[in-house]
């Protein structure tokens, strides 16, 4: 199924076309693409559900995946086991071909665009017992953090659109966005060197979330109930606006 390349806290497992990748999860491993050149505002992976109209035309284009076939390879994670060329066709950056009968509606899918290829192997990097990536659904760093696989999205807006409900977010770099938390979830920071500098708003729906240990270098508006927001600082500019029937429990040190 798979050899050892290297050993250490960080394993490189060759996994054949076919592996299913559960058969690990006793192991707590998880994978990771490796490092790739991006194109600007593409992403390194994508998740997705098969439709029935792409089950039928095998067909899949991406929404956000973008990559250079021939300079990075392409491998499909189909309910949870690998699959690599020539198990499909790859059509420019944006997609795939699948043979007649291969997809199924509702298939779970996963893409990553990687290096590595060989010979109907595939070189991942499997992080073992990691901490970052068995307690949390993402982890929001720098696009060179990604690029590394030491982070899974570089826009805590979109690591929140990815996230299920009642998900948990680490932010391990400071972001410049506005950010809109609208479901329920944990985002946790790593101290005031982690900031959102932009505003950061909380809507309805992220009643019950919880956002810890982070810097607001914008305003802050808190239109949710239920929600704990401590150890956190807010810039000496910066104001917090909290809807007036809201009932939530604070602690925020602005500077």
């Amino acid at each position: 199924m798979f050899s050892l390349l290297a050993t250490g806290c960080d394993l490189r497992l060759r996994v054949e076309s076919g592996t299913n990748l559960s058969e690990l999860n006793g192991f707590g491993v998880n994978f990771i693409s490796d490092s790739a050149t991006l194109t600007t505002g593409s992403a390194s992976w994508e998740d997705r559900t098969a439709t029935a109209s792409e089950a039928s035309t095998g067909l899949i284009r991406f929404s956000r995946l973008r990559y250079t076939p021939g300079a990075r390879q392409l491998q499909v994670i189909r309910n949870n086991s690998l699959y690599m060329a020539p198990d499909f066709v790859e059509i420019g950056q944006d997609s795939v071909l699948f043979p007649g009968g291969f997809l199924t509606a509702g298939d779970s899918l996963r893409f990553h665009a990687t290096y590595g290829l060989v010979n109907g192997t595939s070189d991942l990097i499997a992080q073992v017992n990691s901490k970052l990536n068995l307690q949390y659904d993402a982890v929001v760093g720098t696009a060179s953090d990604v690029l590394n696989g030491a982070a899974t999205h570089d826009s805590l807006n979109q690591a929140i659109t990815d996230l299920p409900v009642g998900g948990k977010i680490l932010l391990v770099a400071t972001v410049t966005e506005n950010v809109t938390l609208n479901k329920k979830a944990t985002i946790q920071g790593k101290g005031h060197g982690t900031s959102v500098s932009g505003t950061f708003t909380l809507t309805s729906g992220a009643d019950y979330s919880t956002v810890s240990n982070l810097r607001f270098g914008g305003n802050l508006t808190v239109n949710s109930t239920g929600t704990f927001i401590r150890d956190c600082y807010l810039a000496a500019a910066a104001t917090m606006t909290e809807a007036g029937s809201a009932i939530n429990s604070k602690t925020i040190i602005q500077e």
